[in-house]
């Protein structure tokens, strides 16, 4: 495995509240001696956002850590490579060529339900997808090409690549583990107490939060949990709300805590590769309310879990998350118990190395 700062994120972990993306990517189910990584990409991240250089350095560190993979890959029998990667990895490997589509390919944007929207605005700017330049969206629209199989975390990633030209043979749908259950001890309360996870910028749907909780008015809280990039717009939209908590930066156990002190999970995001908050979420019982643009569809499929919210409409959503607080809320906390028991992250890895040896 070739990845970024890995082997020293252990020795991290006392300092989570520094670095809590890398602190917290040590796993004691892997082993070191499998694991090839370089800090130089971490290093270049931090000098982009430090220089505000919009992801110049990020670019050099991402070449850096393709150029390590390329050569692991040269005895390798089969590769896969995530996308952002892949254009720099796959092209000319004699190995099986697998690409890990773990965010949708941008020519989902052209979708209908983007006309009309600012393109320019900081809301879509801060993602790499535009941050970078077109020739860079470009390569990644096209990174299926270089490709003998495709693997997607969820159906709607699975759409952007048809949408780009994918052939449709060549792709398959693995949804990734979730975390273990943890029982919940209580029942929703008077004020009901939802949470929303990541980043604040236009594709998350974060634009809609104070909307939407001006729509619920009193009897209802939300929790931000952010991290990353930052539409300052959105941003000073929330710290005006009164009914609104916004924590930036913390530790994985201070957000394990308000999972846990919370009732369901709201997570309007427009263009989702698969939205890990949602198993997350699910793990602590909490039924979900988010978009067909998100893995909730799928899970949908084999359990009623939450509300998947059609429209960009703050009275639709709240319409949603009103009826998830009506009569069904246990029942959709009990299933989202269940799922999370029948959706582990050994199935996830089992049916991963399933795909990519067999097709």
């Amino acid at each position: 495995m070739v990845t970024s700062t890995y082997g020293a994120n252990r020795l991290l972990r006392p300092f989570a509240w520094l670095r809590p993306k890398l602190a917290n990517r040590w796993n004691d189910a892997i082993d070191k001696r499998c694991v090839q990584d370089s800090v130089i990409p971490d290093v270049f991240g931090v000098l982009d956002r430090v220089l505000a250089c919009q992801g110049k350095f990020a670019y050099l560190g991402e070449r850096h850590l393709a150029a390590i993979a390329r050569e692991c890959a040269n005895s390798a029998d089969v590769v896969v490579c995530y996308n952002y990667l892949a254009h720099l990895v796959l092209p000319g490997l004699l190995a099986k060529k697998v690409l890990f589509q773990c965010h949708p390919n941008p020519a989902g944007l052209r979708a209908d339900r983007f006309s009309g929207c600012d393109l320019s605005a900081e809301g879509f700017a801060v993602e790499r997808e535009f941050a970078w330049g077109a020739r860079y969206r470009e390569l990644l629209e096209n990174e299926f090409s270089s490709a003998d199989l495709c693997i997607a975390p969820s159906s709607f990633v699975a759409d952007t690549l048809l949408a780009a030209g994918a052939p449709p043979e060549g792709i398959r749908v693995v949804p990734y583990g979730s975390p273990s259950p943890k029982p919940r001890l209580g029942k929703p309360g008077k004020t009901k107490r939802l949470i929303f996870v990541g980043q604040l910028t236009w594709r998350k749907g974060a634009d809609l939060l104070a909307p939407i909780m001006r729509e619920l008015g009193s009897g209802y809280h939300l929790t931000v949990v952010t991290r990353g990039l930052c539409d300052k717009a959105i941003l000073k939209s929330l710290a005006s709300q009164e009914r609104v908590s916004l924590f930036r930066d913390i530790p994985s156990r201070t957000l394990e805590s308000m999972y846990a002190g919370s009732d369901a999970l709201l997570f309007p995001s427009r263009y989702e590769g698969y939205g890990l908050v949602i198993n997350e979420a699910l793990s602590y019982g909490l039924p979900v309310i988010s978009t067909r643009y998100t893995a909730l569809v799928d899970v949908a499929k084999q359990a009623a879990v939450g509300h998947v919210v059609d429209s960009q409409s703050p009275r639709a959503y709240a319409d949603s998350i009103r009826a998830v607080f009506g009569i069904s809320w246990k029942a959709l906390s009990d299933a989202a118990l269940d799922w999370s028991r029948q959706n582990t992250w050994e199935q996830f890895r089992q049916d991963v190395r399933k795909v990519a040896l067999e097709g």
